[in-house]
């Protein structure tokens, strides 16, 4: 689901964004917030949000664990330094926002989604078993994100299989090609060229590589778009003449740009015209089902409510200013504690 890619996506993007941390050079925009705390950001923090005081606004789930947990402990006005992988963080709570301040409309879509779950969870329970059974010789293909050797996959193997629930492959393969290119897009915007790619699937988040989380999220969302498809074939839902004129004029497009040789295609996508015509259909078939099911669900205000009180970090948005000293294992022990005695320096300076 949306959101579901969302979170993901936010979350390994933060890894670059903080992985990619320079020291400081010339200053082309000046600090927009903080007028001290910005200041000694774009003096002396090796993060991007230097040019903007060193600010961060953000939703729970998004950070590393020991910046999230502190900004979400924290009260407003509260400084303190915070001890990460990336090195050490002076913080300085800003705000943070709570229900009267929520954006109504996304908060009844995140009301409404938790609903879904919940009206939903016989399905999901299936989705998230640990009881699945896989086809390993067909992961074994995608877990080399470098290679560039790529084999067919099997007009209508199944790359999951738990009793009568099965995984198509072409849908495992088709989520695999959304999150890799969002991946390797974020890759680039953070410095991650061709050359250095084996390295940015090597960064971690949580003790999980981007590679791992990339495969993982993978087989996710196949697992829940595949149970979404047999509902809908099952509810007697099919394919319009709209969505399948559309569907074939996004595969013509593509085969155009390559001039119409599939050999091409299959190699940047991993999937036949057929295919990939194939998983095209099924998920626009799920998604349709997922928005039928989505629309019967009533969500009140006191519903939505609820929801708040009983979770409210899954809702509420902080916003903290930062300064990155980086340090990191890599570095000799009088390197690590001369980070830790500037980011003392700094944190007295703000007190």
């Amino acid at each position: 689901m949306k959101i579901k890619l969302t979170a993901v996506l936010l979350s390994a993007i933060l890894v670059l964004a903080m992985a990619a941390c320079t020291p400081p050079q010339p200053a082309e925009q000046p600090a927009t917030s903080g007028a001290d705390f910005g200041a000694l950001a774009l003096e002396f923090s090796d993060c991007p949000s230097r040019y903007e005081g060193g600010e961060l606004v953000f939703r729970k789930g998004v950070m590393v664990q020991e910046f999230e947990q502190w900004s979400f402990a924290a009260d407003i006005g509260d400084t303190g330094i915070v001890k990460t992988t990336f090195g050490y963080h002076v913080m300085q709570m800003v705000d943070r926002t709570g229900f009267e301040d929520a954006d109504m409309t996304e908060f009844e879509i995140r009301a409404r989604t938790n609903m879904f779950y919940e009206t939903y969870s016989e399905m999901y329970e299936t989705v998230n078993s640990d009881e699945w059974e896989y086809n390993q010789a067909l992961l074994d293909q995608f877990s080399d994100l470098l290679s560039q050797s790529v084999l067919p996959i099997p007009d209508g193997a199944n790359i999951a299989t738990l009793g009568e629930n099965t995984v198509p492959a072409i849908m495992y393969a088709y989520f695999f090609l959304v999150y890799r290119s969002d991946f390797e897009q974020s890759a680039l915007m953070f410095g991650y060229g061709p050359d250095a790619m084996e390295e940015f699937w090597e960064l971690e988040q949580a003790g999980v590589t981007l590679r791992q989380m990339l495969l993982n999220e993978a087989m996710s969302s196949a697992k829940e778009y595949a149970a979404l498809y047999r509902a809908a074939v099952d509810a007697g839902m099919y394919e319009s003449e709209a969505s399948a004129a559309s569907s074939d004029e996004r595969i013509a497009s593509l085969l155009a740009q390559m001039d119409d040789d599939e050999q091409l295609f299959f190699e940047a996508y991993r999937l036949t015209p057929v295919q990939m015509r194939e998983v095209l259909r099924q998920v626009q078939l799920a998604a349709n089902y997922l928005n039928r099911a989505m629309a019967t669900i009533n969500v009140t205000p006191e519903a939505m409510r609820a929801a708040y009180d009983a979770d409210p970090d899954a809702f509420d948005q902080v916003t903290v200013r930062h300064i990155l000293i980086s340090s990191n294992d890599s570095m000799s022990e009088e390197e690590q504690e001369a980070a830790r005695a500037l980011a003392e320096d700094i944190l007295a300076r703000l007190n």
